[in-house]
C-alpha cells in the first residue's frame, strides 16, 4: 500500500491477481497491455499501459509515472481502487454467478425445452 506505482513488463499474463491486489490497495498499475489487461486498467485514468516488450514505451510511461504529482498519483489510485471494487470485487463477482446460474437453471427448465430444441 505504500508503493507509488506497480510495475508489470510480463509479456503474457492471465488475470493478474497481484495487479488487482495492488489496484485494490490504491497502487496505480504501470503495465504491459497482454491478455485482459487492457479490460482491468483504463489507460490514463486508472493506469498507465505500454505495449508488451516494447522497451522505449515502458521507459516513456515511467516517466510519465515519475512525473506525477502527488494528487494526480492518488487519484490514479483512487480510480484503480474504485474499477477493481466495482468490477472485480467479491459482491460483483457473487452476482454474476449468479445470473450465470439462473441463465444456466432456466435454459435446463423443462418449460424451455422448446427453445433449445425447435
Amino acid at each position: 500500500a505504500n508503493a507509488d506505482f506497480f510495475v508489470s513488463t510480463s509479456t503474457s499474463e492471465g488475470m493478474s491477481n497481484a495487479l488487482l491486489e495492488a489496484m485494490s490497495h490504491s497502487v496505480p498499475p504501470l503495465t504491459s497491455r497482454v491478455s485482459g489487461v487492457a479490460d482491468i486498467v483504463e489507460d490514463g485514468v486508472s493506469g498507465l499501459l505500454f505495449a508488451p516488450g516494447d522497451k522505449r514505451a515502458f521507459v516513456e510511461r515511467l516517466g510519465e509515472a515519475l512525473a506525477m504529482s502527488d494528487g494526480q498519483r492518488e487519484a490514479m489510485g483512487h480510480a484503480a481502487a474504485e474499477r477493481v471494487r466495482t468490477c472485480y470485487g467479491m459482491d460483483h463477482i457473487a452476482d454474476r454467478h449468479l445470473a450465470l446460474y439462473a441463465q444456466l437453471v432456466d435454459k435446463c427448465d423443462p418449460k424451455h425445452a422448446h427453445e433449445r430444441n425447435p
